[in-house]
């Protein structure tokens, strides 16, 4: 049964309506995963994995876990061994101690699943709004859906540093008359039919192949983002991208903005290499079974070669490393 949309913090209205979709997907891989790493045999032992370790057989146990930014210092203190997150940008800013980390994080890729998408501000087109300053300069009472608040989300801290960038922020929008309307995820029906009857006239998020084409037939323009917040994020670890013309029906202009692609499967970079080179290899067995993010069946080189659906900005974790190379995958 649904539950009904509560009030929040900045109050606007929540989707409480489902569970996260692609939370959902990474979740089914990684019990897919796991059971590539503990097959039902007379060697398996509980939750032991039984691995080669310096020449020796050896029992060893592996937690795996899918989350957001909280994750990362989870498996970065050994909490948890194998986490899953969305999208890349979380995992490099980790690594490189930017945006919410305040150090560098010991983390290292074992596997990055295809994901195309990108971040999008998108505003009403009769407004006349060019960027996200004329926003602010034009205390424009925009209407806006968007994910719920949380610090565990990669997508809010990205909507929130480009607001404060440009000196702008949700809580002011509504001072001068706007409205944030929060839903759990890009697909929350909720969201779709605020876009189609007007309830709303702005999106600020992810998950654009889902929203976006809605967003455009209703009369909404994708906002590029100027040069110098871009470098701004990139900075963090966010990568700059080009939405094409065309992509969507509407889209009638090159769209320059964040991009949001990439499910890095990660661990620690003490993490034995035998245990990554397990890992691997389970992947490689259950890669069928795996929900990914893309209408084709899943390639294993996808997972440790460069590409706009699986940006690499982290070192590969040795072990990985050894087991594509060792089986042609790169």
């Amino acid at each position: 049964m649904n539950n009904p949309g509560i009030a929040n913090s900045d109050g606007g209205a929540q989707d409480n309506v489902s569970p996260i979709r692609v939370g959902q997907m990474r979740a089914k891989g990684l019990l897919e995963i796991a059971a590539g790493l503990y097959p039902a045999s007379s060697r398996a032992i509980a939750n032991r994995v039984e691995i080669t370790i310096s020449g020796r057989r050896e029992n060893v146990s592996v937690t795996l876990a899918t989350g957001g930014l909280l994750l990362l210092p989870k498996v970065a203190r050994r909490r948890v061994d194998i986490g899953w997150i969305n999208p890349m940008a979380g995992l490099a800013m980790a690594v490189r101690g930017a945006g919410p980390f305040r150090a560098p994080l010991p983390l290292r890729v074992l596997a990055v699943f295809p994901s195309l998408d990108w971040l999008v501000f998108a505003v009403p087109e009769d407004s006349g709004i060019a960027s996200l300053a004329d926003v602010r300069r034009r205390r424009y009472p925009l209407r806006i859906a968007t994910r719920t608040l949380s610090r565990d989300d990669t997508t809010m801290f990205a909507i929130s540093e480009v607001l404060r960038f440009h000196g702008l922020s949700f809580r002011q929008i509504r001072g001068w008359g706007g409205e944030i309307h929060h839903h759990t995820n890009p697909t929350s029906p909720r969201r779709i039919e605020a876009i189609r009857t007007g309830t709303v006239d702005a999106v600020f998020d992810e998950g654009v192949p889902i929203w976006g084409p809605e967003a455009l037939a209703a009369g909404m323009r994708f906002l590029s983002l100027s040069s110098d917040v871009v470098d701004h994020m990139t900075r963090l670890g966010f990568r700059r991208a080009v939405l094409p013309v065309g992509t969507y029906p509407g889209l009638a202009e090159d769209v320059v903005t964040l991009d949001f692609s990439g499910w890095p499967v990660f661990a620690h970079q003490e993490l034995d290499e035998a245990v990554a080179f397990a890992v691997c290899a389970a992947i490689e067995a259950r890669a069928g079974l795996i929900p990914v993010d893309q209408p084709i069946p899943l390639d294993i080189r996808q997972l440790c070669n460069q590409s706009a659906a699986c940006p690499i900005d982290a070192p590969l974790h040795p072990g990985a490393e050894r087991f594509y190379r060792e089986h042609g995958y790169l």
